[in-house]
């Protein structure tokens, strides 16, 4: 069976889909230097404890059910921050929620 991104992110999105304090997740990839990598970008509203537990078990889960991929994860926790400043340039949404969804492909738009 061949492997996509498509399924890297489904997995990913159900697996954190229902963390509270998820604002939103992004995916990059970077393809230099070789083999290219993933990228998982999360915002959290806060830090908890518990919710960071449960996000590094899907990142764990991810590693495990693509061991060939190499992944780098990034947590940022807004603190009151506005999300949209942490959103990487040429990022692929996972999940977010619908203002800022909005919000990201208003900006996307803008720069295609």
């Amino acid at each position: 069976m061949a492997l996509s991104l498509a399924d890297i992110l489904d997995q990913f999105r159900y697996d954190v889909d229902k963390l509270p304090g998820l604002v939103a997740a992004y995916c990059t990839v970077t393809f230099e230097p070789a083999p290219p990598t993933v990228q998982m970008w999360t915002l959290l509203s806060r830090r908890d404890p518990d919710v960071e537990r449960r996000l590094a078990s899907a990142e764990r889960r991810l590693l495990e059910s693509f061991p060939r991929v190499r992944f780098d994860f990034t947590t940022t926790h807004l603190m009151g921050r506005d999300p949209r400043q942490f959103i990487p340039e040429g990022a692929i949404e996972i999940l977010s929620d619908p203002d800022l969804s909005q919000a990201f492909r208003t900006r996307r738009l803008q720069h295609a």
